[in-house]
């Protein structure tokens, strides 16, 4: 069966919930170390946004070579 991902809205956002859990995340690899939070969710939202927006460049040139 093949899994297919959620459609996004056209808007390359991220979510807060997005940014939350992956802040988190980074906050984890990094050691647990306190009082990055801001440099955390800062990183977090680039990646987020950065990965939105080559996931919809994907999607749009997969579209164009069915055309």
């Amino acid at each position: 069966m093949r899994r297919v991902a959620k459609p996004r809205p056209c808007s390359p956002e991220p979510t807060q919930d997005e940014i939350r859990e992956y802040a988190y995340q980074l906050y984890v690899q990094g050691g647990c170390v306190p009082g990055r939070d801001l440099e955390n969710w800062r990183e977090a939202e680039s990646f987020l946004h950065a990965k939105i927006l080559r996931e919809q460049e994907h999607a749009r040139a997969h579209s164009r070579a069915r055309d």
